[in-house]
């Protein structure tokens, strides 16, 4: 699992809470950071803040799914926006879901789950 956020906290706090579950987790604060730790590690999912500071998660999405060694990857959009045109855009940049922030551990892992399952339905 790779946790993409600009806030340190933020990420902990993922990273904590999967733990809880069995999951483990890579962290990265932007997206250089991000692509470089998915060629290296190969994750099944990415959860990926939409805006990073410098960077925008968007990149982050676009750049997995132009890369044949991440066809696989499931990606989950997370943003404190809710607004319409953040979701069109994360879903047009490649991700397979979109959590609005606050989002608490469980509402992420169910995520992850359903996403993971359709993935592996359709393949």
């Amino acid at each position: 699992m790779l946790i993409v956020d600009d806030y340190p906290i933020a990420r902990r706090m993922f990273v904590t809470g999967l733990l809880q579950y069995g999951v483990d987790s890579i962290e990265a604060g932007d997206a250089d950071e991000a692509i470089a730790l998915a060629a290296a590690h190969q994750p099944d999912v990415a959860v990926v803040d939409l805006f990073l500071g410098t960077s925008s998660g968007l990149d982050v999405a676009r750049a997995l799914r132009s890369d044949p060694r991440h066809a696989g990857i499931a990606i989950i959009a997370l943003s404190g926006h809710a607004a319409q045109e953040h979701r069109d855009a994360a879903a047009e940049a490649g991700c397979d879901a979109y959590l609005v922030k606050p989002c608490v551990t469980d509402q992420l892992v169910e995520t992850i789950e359903r996403v993971l399952s359709a993935k592996i339905a359709a393949a």
